[in-house]
C-alpha cells in the first residue's frame, strides 16, 4: 500500500469518529441553555443573581442560534453545490485494504 492510501484511510478514520462532534455540541449548548432558564426562575427572587442568570441564558440562546445556523447554511450549500452527504462511508475505506 502505497502512503497516499494509508494517509486517506487515516482521514477517512478521522473523519468518521469527528462526524458526531457538533450534534454532541449542540446538545450541550441545549443542556447550558435550559441550566440557565432553572437558574432565572430559581433566582428572581435577587436581582443581581438575576441578571447574571439572564447574561448566562442569553449567551445560551446566542451559541445554539450560531450553532445551528452554521450547521444549515453547510447543509444547504452541501445541496446547492450537489456534495455528497458528507458521511464517509466505512466500506469504501475498507475496500482499500484489498
Amino acid at each position: 500500500m502505497n502512503e497516499a492510501a494509508a494517509f486517506k484511510i487515516i482521514v477517512g478514520k478521522v473523519l468518521i469518529q469527528l462526524q458526531f462532534i457538533p450534534p454532541f455540541l449542540v446538545g450541550l449548548a441545549l443542556v447550558y441553555f435550559i441550566y440557565s432558564v432553572v437558574l432565572v426562575i430559581k433566582n428572581s427572587g435577587d436581582e443581581a443573581k438575576l441578571t447574571e442568570s439572564k447574561k448566562s441564558m442569553t449567551f445560551g440562546i446566542v451559541a445554539l442560534f450560531i450553532m445551528i445556523s452554521l450547521w444549515g447554511l453547510a447543509t444547504a450549500l452541501r445541496s446547492t453545490f450537489q456534495l455528497d452527504d458528507g458521511s464517509v462511508n466505512q466500506g469504501k475505506i475498507d475496500s482499500l485494504w484489498k
